[in-house]
C-alpha cells in the first residue's frame, strides 16, 4: 500500500506542474469571464442570469462564489476549484483502477499519471468553468455504484450514490447520460436484480431534481424558445467525432486521426485478448460488473450525445462534454497496461510511456505558446505602449471583456464594429460612451483576433495610418486551433 500511494503521490506531483504554472500565467477568456460576472452579482439577480441563460446549472456557480469569496476574482481565485477538481480527478481515478483490479498497482498509476497528463484535462484544470468538478462528480459515482454493487445490501454506498447524483446533475446535464450508462453494468452484477433495482431507486432523487429545475426553466422556454448559449455548436461529422475521440484516447488531434485510433486500439485490444486467452495466469481480478462499468461509460455517453446532436434542431456535440470518458478511457488502459505487465513489466512500461507522450502535455512537449489569447501580455504592454488621448477598441466583444478585467478600469477599452466605425459598446456590466469620445481620440489601439482585417481597413480608407502592429501567438486549447492575436496602433491623420 506504501508503494501504491508513493505512485500516487508522484502522479499528483506531475500533475500539479503541468496545471499550476497555466493557472498563474494563462489569460482568462470569455467563458472565464461569464462566470466572474455570475458570481459576482447578487445571489438572486445571479440565479435569474442564471435561468436565463438556460444552458448552465447552478450548483458550479454556489461553489464557485464560496471560492471567489475566499480567494478573490484573481486568475487564481477563480480557477481554484477547477485545479483541486482535477487534482481529485487524478487521485480518484487512480484508486477506482487499483480497486476494479484487485488492488493492481500498475493498473493504479498507469491510470493516475494518463490522467495527468491528459491535455484536455490540463486545458480544463485552469478553466473556470464546471467541467472539472463535473469530471470528479462522475468519478466519485462511478466509484459508489461499484461499491453499491458489489455490497448491495449496504446504505453508505446507496447514500452517497444518491447525493452524488442529484449534486452532479445540478452541475451538469449531461451527467443524466453517465447514469444512465450504469445500467449495463447493473445488468451483470452478481445479484442482478438487487444491482438494477438499487441503480433505479438511487437513481430517483437525481431525476426529482433535474425534474424540478426544469420546472423552474420551462417559463424562460415557452417566453424564449431555444437553446440559449449552445446554438453555435454546429452538427458534427465523421471527422470531428473522431477527433474528440481521439482526444479522449490520448492520441495525437490530426490528420488521418480516426485511422490512427482504430489501429491503435484495435492493436491494444488485440493484444489483451491475446494474452488472456493464451496466459491465464495474467488475467486480473477484475469482475464482468467491472469491465462492463468501464466499457459503458466509455461508449454509452459519446453515443447519446452523438445521437441526441444528430436528432435534434441544434447540435449538443463539444469535446469538452466529455470529458468524464477520458478518465474512463485512462482506467481502462491502466487495466489493460496491468494485465500486459504481469507477463512483461517492461513492454507494459513502455506502451505506459508511449501512451504519456501520445497525451502531448503542452508545458513539457508542446510550443511555448499559450493556449488562450493572451489578454493578460497585451494589457501589460498597451499600459506601458498607450499615451495621452488613446483609446482601446477590439474588433470582437469577447476580446474586450478579457481586455478589460486586465486593464483594470471600465472606459478601458470599446468594441468595434466594421459598419458603423464609431458605434456599439459593448453591454453589462461596463457602461457605454458617446461615439465622440471615440471620434475625438488621437490613436485607436486596434485589438484583432485572427486574420480578419474588416475594422483596420475601414479606418485606414477614411484617412488613418497604421503606426504600429503587435502580434502575439497562441496555439489554442484541445479541439479550438490557435489564431494570432493582432494588436494596431492607428494614428489619426
Amino acid at each position: 500500500m506504501r508503494r501504491d500511494l508513493a505512485l500516487l503521490g508522484t502522479a499528483l506531483i506531475a500533475a500539479a506542474v503541468l496545471r499550476i504554472g497555466p493557472m498563474l500565467n494563462e489569460s482568462v477568456w470569455l467563458d472565464e469571464m461569464f462566470t466572474r460576472h455570475v458570481v459576482l452579482l447578487p445571489a438572486a439577480e445571479a440565479l435569474q442570469f442564471i435561468r436565463v441563460d438556460k444552458t448552465h446549472p447552478p450548483v458550479y456557480y454556489v461553489l464557485e462564489r464560496i471560492s471567489v469569496t475566499l480567494l478573490g476574482d484573481s486568475p487564481a481565485g477563480l480557477r481554484m476549484l477547477s485545479l483541486l477538481s482535477s487534482l481529485g480527478l487524478v487521485a480518484a481515478a487512480g484508486l477506482l483502477a487499483r480497486a476494479l483490479t484487485g488492488g493492481s498497482s500498475w493498473a493504479g498509476f498507469s491510470a493516475a499519471a494518463l490522467v495527468a497528463v491528459s491535455d484536455s484535462q490540463i486545458a480544463h484544470a485552469f478553466n473556470a468553468r464546471s467541467y472539472a468538478l463535473y469530471s470528479l462528480q462522475v468519478l466519485l459515482l462511478a466509484w459508489a455504484f461499484h461499491h453499491m454493487v458489489l455490497a448491495p445490501g449496504r446504505r453508505g454506498p446507496k447514500v452517497a450514490y444518491a447525493l452524488l447524483a442529484m449534486v452532479a446533475v445540478l452541475t451538469h446535464y449531461l451527467v443524466a447520460f453517465y447514469l444512465l450508462a450504469l445500467g449495463p453494468a447493473a445488468m451483470v452484477a452478481p445479484d442482478r436484480r438487487r444491482a438494477l433495482r438499487n441503480w433505479v431507486l438511487m437513481s430517483l432523487p437525481s431525476a426529482t431534481a433535474l425534474g424540478a429545475w426544469w420546472l423552474y426553466l420551462r417559463p424562460v422556454f415557452r417566453a424564449d424558445p431555444g437553446l440559449g448559449g449552445l446554438s453555435w455548436i454546429a452538427k458534427p461529422g465523421f471527422y470531428g467525432v473522431a477527433k474528440t475521440m481521439a482526444g479522449l484516447a490520448g492520441l495525437p488531434i490530426g490528420d488521418h486521426v480516426g485511422r490512427l485510433s482504430l489501429l491503435f486500439g484495435t492493436g491494444f485490444l488485440a493484444l489483451l485478448a491475446w494474452i488472456y486467452l493464451r496466459r491465464p495466469s495474467s488475467r486480473l481480478a477484475v469482475t464482468p460488473a467491472a469491465i462492463a462499468m468501464v466499457v459503458s461509460l466509455i461508449v454509452v455517453p459519446p453515443a447519446l450525445l452523438l445521437t441526441a446532436s444528430l436528432l435534434a434542431t441544434r447540435s449538443f456535440w463539444v469535446g469538452r462534454q466529455l470529458l468524464p470518458s477520458q478518465a474512463f478511457v485512462a482506467i481502462g488502459a491502466g487495466m489493460g497496461i496491468a494485465i500486459v505487465a504481469r507477463r512483461h513489466p517492461a513492454f507494459a512500461l513502455a506502451v505506459l510511456a508511449a501512451l504519456v507522450v501520445l497525451s502531448k502535455p503542452g508545458p513539457l512537449f508542446g510550443p511555448s505558446a499559450p493556449r488562450n489569447a493572451p489578454y493578460n501580455l497585451v494589457a501589460a504592454d498597451l499600459r506601458k505602449l498607450r499615451g495621452p488621448g488613446e483609446v482601446v477598441a477590439a474588433t470582437e466583444p469577447s476580446s474586450l471583456w478579457s481586455l478589460n478585467y486586465y486593464l483594470q478600469g471600465p472606459d478601458s477599452g470599446r468594441w468595434f464594429r466594421t459598419r458603423r466605425p464609431f458605434g456599439g459598446w459593448v453591454p453589462r456590466p461596463y457602461p457605454s460612451m458617446s461615439d465622440a469620445s471615440l471620434s475625438a481620440a488621437t490613436g485607436i489601439w486596434l485589438v484583432s483576433p485572427g486574420r480578419r482585417t474588416d475594422e483596420r481597413d475601414s479606418l485606414v480608407k477614411i484617412g488613418w495610418q497604421v503606426e504600429t502592429t503587435l502580434r502575439y501567438a497562441t496555439r489554442g486549447r484541445p479541439g479550438v486551433p490557435g489564431q494570432a492575436l493582432r494588436v494596431e496602433k492607428l494614428r489619426r491623420p
